[in-house]
Parts: structure tokens; C-alpha cells; sequence
């Protein structure tokens, strides 16, 4: 069942003089700590290349709908920003945003402890990383998420489904 499915419609809401029917989107369920620090409620896995939340749902749970679960167990909430890019579209970003500047220097890390560092820093220990590497590590960590296992994601989805009638 899908996120929004089960929200109440409000009737008759007036935009301009215009009556329309719409869902109340303004509710909103939260999965507990308790559950996604659970170590026996979920697994640990690494999104491959050109996959969606809905290919995992669909192989995980035979539910494409229950995306969001995974979604929401990971708190992301926005499937274009906080999920990783595939390559083709990864490039496209990083040449948009940044342009020539793809393979600039961004900062330095020190080679002995890997923290941030100045660029005055001692030369024999610092690397520096470019806009580009930048950006690669960050798309790389949305890799990692948590997968609830099947009993969960039914639970969250039915306890989802309650509140949000109410």
C-alpha cells in the first residue's frame, strides 16, 4: 500500500475560489528509535548501481508500494537527493554544478589523522580532494541503508496506515 493511501481526504478546499477535493498531507508517523536501532529488525545493505527504493520493496517485501518504508526507516525523504545517483546522472550533477571547476581542489585532509586541514597545512601531510572526489564520497555513504525486515515493514506500514486516519 502506498504512503499516502490511507490519508483522509479533505473535502471541498478552497484554492482561489475553486473547490477541490485533496488529501491532508499535513500528518505525519515517525518509525521509533527503538525499532531502527533494533539489529534484528533490519539489514545492513549497499544500494547497487541504478537501483530504486522500489526495486528493493518489490524484491524484499513483493511490494514495490512499500518504498517508503525503506525510505522512512532510513530518514530520507526526498528519492532525488537523499538517494544515491546512478552514474550517468552523477556525472550530469557534478558537471552542472560545478562546471570546470569539477577537478578543482575543494580541501585537504591530513594523511595522518584525515581530518579537514588549512591549505597552509604541512605539505608532507596533506591530500587534497577535489570537488569531484567531494562529491563522489557523499553519494557513495547514501549507499549504505538499512533494509527492515518484512515483518517490520508490515508493522510500520499498518501502524502508519492508523494514525494517519485518524
Amino acid at each position: 500500500m502506498s504512503y499516502f493511501s490511507n490519508f483522509p481526504v479533505i473535502l471541498d478546499y478552497k484554492i482561489q475560489g475553486t473547490l477541490y477535493d485533496g488529501i491532508d498531507i499535513t500528518r505525519r508517523t515517525s518509525i521509533s528509535a527503538d525499532v531502527k536501532n533494533n539489529p534484528n529488525a533490519y539489514l545492513d545493505y549497499v544500494v547497487k548501481e541504478g537501483e530504486t527504493p522500489e526495486m528493493i520493496a518489490d524484491r524484499v517485501y513483493d511490494d514495490e508500494n512499500l518504498y517508503w518504508v525503506i525510505m522512512m526507516f532510513n530518514d530520507r525523504f526526498d528519492v532525488n537527493g537523499d538517494w544515491p545517483m546512478d552514474q550517468v546522472s552523477f556525472e550530469r550533477y557534478v558537471n552542472r554544478v560545478y562546471g570546470d571547476q569539477v577537478h578543482s581542489i575543494r580541501f585537504y585532509v591530513s594523511a595522518a589523522s584525515g581530518m579537514q586541514v588549512n591549505a597552509d597545512w604541512d605539505m608532507n601531510d596533506r591530500i587534497p580532494v577535489t570537488n569531484y572526489e567531494y562529491e563522489t564520497a557523499l553519494n557513495e555513504r547514501k549507499r549504505r541503508v538499512k533494509i527492515p525486515l518484512p515483518q517490520y515493514a508490515v508493522q510500520i506500514s499498518k501502524m502508519h496506515n492508523r494514525l494517519v486516519k485518524r
